[in-house]
Order: C-alpha cells, then structure tokens, then sequence
C-alpha cells in the first residue's frame, strides 16, 4: 500500500512541472478524447497554473487550480463543456432562476463555478458564497477577483445548517481538493480552524435578504439541517431551491415533510429535464432535485423543462 502510494504521489507532485507535460496533455486530450473511457484520462494531473474555461449557453467563466479543483480539472478534459448533462441541465436552470431573483446563496459552494455564472448572467443580483473547506475558499476568493466578480459575490467561509463549530483542516487533505467535506468528518493530525455553522434563518436576517432569493444546497447529506433551521425562511420568503440529495441519506422524509407542509413542488432533474414527484425520492443514478413554492410555480414553468 505504501509502495502504490508513493508512486501516485510522485506522479501527482513531479510529473506535471517536467518541461513539455502540459503538451502531453494536450495531445492526449487532442488524439484519444473519443477513444479512451472518460474515466480513465480525467485521472491525470493538470500541469500547476492553467486557467480553465466552464462554459455555458450565457457566457464563460474561468476557473483556477485545476491541479487540486477537481471541477476545473474536469473542465479541462472536456473542454469546458459541462458534463454529465443532468449537471448542465441543473446549472443551466439554476441561472435562469437566478434571472428572476435579488440574492443568491451558494451552500457548499466549492471553487464556486454556480456563484460565478450567477454573476455572469445576472449583473444586478448579490450572490453570497459559503463553505468550510479553507482550501476551497482560497480557490473560491481566486475564481471572484479573476472573473471581476468582487462587487457581486461575497465569499463566506462558513457552514448553514445547525449552529455550531466544525474543526475544518486547514492544510491539504489529500492528493487533490474534495469536492466537499461532511460535517461530521473528523481530521486527525491535522491543523484545523474553527469555522462557525450558522441557521439559513441567521444568514436571511444578518444580509437583510427580503427579495427572491435563489439557493443551491450541495452539503453531503447535511441538507435536513438546513430545512429544519430555515422554517421561518420557508415561510416568509420562499426561495428557489437546487439541492443534492444522496441515496445514502436516511433523513429525507423529515424535510421532505417540511416543504410540503410549506408548499413546495418537488422536480427530479434527469438529463432529459425534469420529473415532478409528490415525495422526495433518492435516485441511484440523478442526485439533484429544484424544490419551487407552488404560488410561484407558474412564473418558472415557462423555462423549466418539466417531463
């Protein structure tokens, strides 16, 4: 195991500075892109320092640190194009709710590629970003001031969900940025900082939010959480909502009962569009889910897709 280690680690954190690797790359990106499985090349480390375009049918973003954000690594391979296409259709729709909105908040929210096409395609919304990976939030800050985002989005790192501390590691955890981290991850040997959990009802109160807000939730199964400390948000405001719902979480019919109980309508997000469902289901192959209150439900429908 310690051999097999040393091996990726010395492929990962040599290789891609030897002179001439970052055509290699390109070539192999260039020569076996529709020949090789997907899986396969996507594996290989990024040459430090590219800058990586995400496009989308409104304009393109760029993302940095592709040697330790997977996304824009991703990104890289499939030149720009958002892929699977359940995941473009999520992206996709969630900006075209951000047209129609005042605020946006990004939960979970990573290097920040829903944030930055948020601001992209919608120059007059406020976008607030929040996470508890401090890795994660210095790429985010990066991805903000090289796409001339910092009048717009205001970059937290900070967790919503149940008020409390996490101990976040502070340093690298692994070999390459995760996508995310659950709250309940314990690091051990690590340096870690302590990043505050506040209420999705905090969060509305202490930015003043009292216009259309927009919401994408991707927490790693924390999203209960968040519903369960946002009743009064529910209520009052009723936000557009895009939220990852894994198949290994056990608590979704509590905040399943939540939102009917505040009316909202429930639309899988497959990548032919959207299936309406009474009750939240997890799917063992679509992971993201648009909860839209009912009253509003007619405004959106025009440009959502539903099946």
């Amino acid at each position: 195991m310690q051999h097999t280690f040393s091996i990726k680690t010395f492929f990962k954190k040599i290789i891609p500075y030897i002179w001439g690797y970052a055509y290699l790359c390109e070539l192999i990106k260039y020569l076996f892109s529709n020949f090789l499985p997907f899986k396969w090349y996507m594996r290989l480390p990024i040459k430090p320092g590219k800058l990586i375009n995400a496009n989308f049918s409104f304009g393109t973003v760029i993302l940095s640190s592709p040697e330790r954000c997977s996304i824009a690594k991703k990104l890289y391979w499939t030149e720009g194009i958002i892929f699977p296409e359940e995941d473009r259709i999520a992206l996709e729709y969630f900006v075209k709710l951000t047209k129609i909105s005042d605020f946006v908040l990004d939960i979970g929210s990573n290097s920040g590629i829903f944030s930055l096409a948020s601001g992209l395609a919608n120059k007059n919304v406020k976008v607030f970003a929040y996470d508890i990976l401090p890795e994660a939030f210095h790429i985010l800050v990066d991805n903000i001031f090289i796409n001339n985002l910092s009048a717009q989005i205001t970059p937290n790192l900070i967790g919503i969900g149940k008020k409390s501390l996490y101990k976040a590691p502070f340093e690298k955890i692994t070999s390459e940025m995760p996508t995310s981290i659950k709250l309940d991850e314990n690091f051990k040997n690590v340096v870690s900082v302590n990043v505050e959990i506040k209420t999705l009802d905090e969060i509305f109160l202490e930015n003043n939010i009292t216009g259309q807000a927009c919401i994408k939730i991707d927490v790693e199964g924390f999203e209960g959480d968040i519903f369960k400390n946002a009743l009064d948000v529910l209520k009052n405001n009723k936000p557009f909502f895009l939220c990852e719902v894994l198949n290994t979480n056990l608590e979704v019919s509590d905040y399943d009962n939540i939102l009917s109980s505040n009316n909202y309508k429930k639309f899988l997000i497959t990548d032919s569009g959207l299936i309406e469902y009474k009750n939240i289901k997890a799917h063992e192959k679509f992971k993201d889910w648009f909860f839209i209150p009912n009253e509003k439900l007619d405004e959106v429908k025009s440009f959502l897709k539903v099946g």
